[in-house]
């Protein structure tokens, strides 16, 4: 018998796209995670799915790493926070409350 540990499927919401950040709405389903809202995100999508299909999640607290899309340049090593349409961004230098 396989053992996928790490990973869940779940229904989503709305399309996802492959190696996006997601979050879980209150329907249980996940879409894309944004940068200005308190939802925090759960894992990242495996690979696409259209809306109400079934979508494959590492979460976010298994260990391990994890390809995500980049909303823009940074460098190796470089912080990064959770930006929009799922995708992460460098940690800007301003002080502020970043996910």
């Amino acid at each position: 018998m396989a053992w996928n540990e790490g990973r869940k499927a779940f229904d989503t919401a709305a399309a996802v796209l492959a190696k996006r950040l997601v979050k879980i709405n209150s329907s249980g389903q996940v879409l894309h995670n944004t940068a200005d809202d308190g939802d925090p995100c759960i894992g990242v999508a495996e690979y696409g799915a259209g809306s109400g299909d079934v979508v494959g999640v590492k979460l976010i607290n298994f260990g391990g790493s994890q390809e995500i899309i980049a909303a823009d340049a940074f460098a190796v090593g470089a912080d990064v926070y959770a930006a929009a349409d799922g995708k992460v961004s460098a940690l800007p230098a301003a002080a502020g409350d970043y996910r």
